[in-house]
């Protein structure tokens, strides 16, 4: 048995001094953070802001691959999804994404299609041509290939430390934001976009344009262009806390084999750790049509109180409960992470909406105003806002992205895990 473990956790930097600063990457917008919503926000620059050149859309990525939250790994010929994972069709972002546009194969998440009880909702997941588990991954990867086809650039393991005034003017034409990255490098660009986690927010360098208080009105718009939340009004903060999945693999799925359970939960609160999973939830390889091979089984899905209260006040326009604490429960990190994206993209880039989107969905989210202007707008209305002077010269989307490191502040060990999993065995 082999154990794979999502904690969240999250890559440290210095902030970066003007000693250390290299030339400039010029670009006209920039991205930073390839989770879900900053991966959509520059593939749909490219794709459906038509007077915008795609080489000028830069993505910065911390890490050397994209995804955020939804982390998909291959294992013993098995894809999981450590992350983010399911969805339901009602959420059209991204529901409408996978199917309409990707036109990916989905299946229900439980074998019966029951809705899920938490969710009251039916939900799925994508699967390859043959059925098995494809991963969550695979929009976004797609959506990744068809931006860097129209000419975006990306640039991996680059984290941000800051972000500077780059001189002149940034709520008018030719202004601009200087972003330095751990290790020395920089960026100028007219426009930014942040989909970034919470803890990378918290760590920025205070001088950081983000935190100016001051009485200017760019200071005056560094308080207020976070505020893209969903909803919007104040609430309760939610305690801090770090999320933690655990897969267990086997050679042979046993709780089929033994149990004949395909679906349903368990829970051992007497085990050391303590075991929270899923029947259904972890992929099953066949090796033929009776002959189930390798199989991965959800052992943990919890939460730990780890990470400390935000200690000053910013609203984030995405899925952060821990931040927001509004919101519900935990859940469809994909969604809440495109529907506010999404609606920047509408009201600061004027892009309208996608043909493979749900038209309801669509205007109740960007609002009936915001809609009609979108529709409306000229080929070149991405510029036009762009140059004009209530234009935003950086806003935030904040996906959340959660860490690869498969150890990094898992709630048990390993060895604790697999310990609990075979005395469970045992008892069947």
């Amino acid at each position: 048995m082999a154990l794979v473990l999502l904690g969240s956790s999250f890559l440290a930097a210095p902030w970066t001094h003007a000693s250390d600063w290299q030339e400039p990457i010029q670009c006209t917008t920039a991205v930073v953070g390839g989770g879900w919503a900053g991966v959509y926000s520059a593939w749909r620059l490219a794709l459906d802001a038509a007077a915008a050149d795609a080489s000028s859309v830069c993505l910065f990525e911390a890490r050397q691959a994209v995804g955020g939250r939804t982390y998909s790994v291959d294992l013993d010929g098995l894809t999981i999804d450590i992350g983010a994972y399911r969805f339901g069709m009602s959420m059209h972002l991204p529901a409408d994404l996978i199917v309409n546009h990707f036109k990916l194969k989905t299946v229900c998440y439980e074998p019966s299609c029951s809705p899920d009880a938490e969710m009251n909702a039916t939900l799925y997941r994508i699967v390859a041509a043959d059925g098995h588990n494809a991963g969550y991954a695979t929009p976004v990867r797609a959506m990744l290939r068809e931006a860097l086809g129209r000419g975006v650039r990306v640039f991996y393991r680059h984290e941000l430390t800051g972000i500077y005034d780059g001189g002149g003017d940034a709520l008018a034409e030719g202004g601009a934001s200087l972003l330095h990255f751990a290790g020395g490098g920089v960026a100028r660009a007219s426009a930014v976009l942040l989909n970034l986690p919470r803890q990378a927010v918290e760590r920025l360098d205070p001088a950081s344009v983000v935190f100016d208080r001051g009485p200017s009105r760019r200071a005056k718009l560094a308080t207020t262009i976070l505020t893209n939340c969903t909803p919007c009004q104040a609430g309760p903060v939610a305690e801090a806390h770090e999320d933690v999945k655990v897969y267990a693999i086997y050679d042979h799925p046993w709780w089929v084999s033994k149990l004949g359970l395909a679906e349903g939960t368990f829970a051992s609160v007497d085990a050391d750790p303590p075991l929270v999973g899923r029947y259904h939830d972890g992929p099953i390889r066949r090796r033929g049509k009776d002959a189930p091979g390798p199989a991965a089984l959800e052992a943990v899905y919890t939460f730990t109180l780890e990470h400390p209260q935000v200690k000053w006040r910013i609203h984030l326009a995405n899925n952060d409960f821990t931040w927001t604490g509004y919101q519900g429960k935990p859940c469809c990190w994909a969604e809440q992470s495109l529907r506010a994206v999404e609606r920047i993209l509408v009201r600061e880039w004027a892009l309208p909406r996608p043909a493979w989107l749900d038209k309801q969905y669509w205007t109740d989210l960007v609002g009936e105003a915001d809609a009609t202007a979108a529709s409306a707008a000229s080929s070149d209305a991405a510029a036009a806002v762009a140059s004009s002077d209530d234009a935003l010269p950086w806003t935030s989307s904040d996906a959340a992205a959660a860490a690869s490191d498969a150890a990094g502040g898992a709630l048990a060990s390993g060895a604790g895990v697999a310990e609990a999993l075979a005395t469970l065995e045992r008892r069947v």
